[in-house]
């Protein structure tokens, strides 16, 4: 037995092409949004990463020579902490 394909008809019979039409858009616009928002998510991810790197850049500029030493000792020693 063969399928027989559900096709969407006008009442006289013709194929309502319109109806594919607005479906193929909608796809479309569908599928565009999903690959902005995928595109905006990644360029989110990189200006976080860009602005704590400039950010923690900055604040270390800004330090003393001693309050470096002991932020630099403080993180040794909780590394070294089990």
């Amino acid at each position: 037995m063969m399928n027989s394909l559900d096709v969407r008809r006008h009442p006289d019979g013709s194929i309502d092409f319109d109806f594919y039409r607005r479906r193929a858009v909608r796809q479309r616009r569908l599928a565009r949004r999903l690959v902005f928002r995928h595109f905006l998510i990644a360029a989110e991810r990189v200006v976080r990463a860009v602005i704590s790197t400039n950010v923690r850049s900055t604040v270390h500029r800004s330090l003393s020579k001693q309050a470096r030493a002991q932020l630099m000792g403080a993180g040794q020693r909780e590394a070294s902490v089990p």
